[in-house]
């Protein structure tokens, strides 16, 4: 890993929370420029609703909020603490001004989002391929029902 004095030197100003299970860390549209770094527990990533069903899990070592860093813009979901957990909150000065600086920090930060982003697009890729095959399922359904349909109209014509 990165050298870990450098680390140390440049997350000391940094604060520790803790959170119980179920409580919300961040909410979509809210304003954040932390980074959310797992230390123990894990959280739930909600698009959501921070109690639906539909999640993602992020584990000790990795880290949430770092959209909203990175961008600027407000939060895009629920991240909800999914056991008691601890988290180290790194702020945006910090992340770009000192931890991103090392090289063995940044290239773990980019393998990261690089695969989240990998992640995601093999989802939207397997969605897409669904609707396509549904709207070909569709059309097949519309032809068949079509000639069906033509062929008795043309013989209830007269003449």
């Amino acid at each position: 890993g990165a050298p870990y004095q450098l680390v140390e030197e440049a997350i000391a100003g940094c604060r520790i929370m803790r959170y119980a299970d179920g409580e919300v860390l961040l909410r979509p549209g809210e304003r954040s420029n932390q980074l959310t770094f797992v230390l123990s527990g894990r959280l739930r990533v909600h698009p959501d609703a921070p109690d639906s069903a539909n999640f993602s899990t992020i584990g000790a070592g990795d880290f949430a909020g770092e959209l909203s860093v990175i961008d600027g813009e407000p939060v895009s979901a629920y991240v909800v603490a999914d056991s008691d957990c601890r988290v180290l909150l790194v702020d945006a000065d910090t992340l770009f001004g000192r931890l991103l600086t090392v090289p063995e920090v940044s290239r773990r930060f980019m393998m990261t989002l690089s695969g989240r982003v990998r992640s995601t697009s093999v989802h939207i890729i397997a969605h897409l391929r669904d609707e396509m095959e549904q709207e070909r399922q569709a059309r097949d359904v519309a032809l068949r029902s079509g000639r069906c349909c033509s062929t008795t109209s043309s013989r209830l014509r007269p003449g």
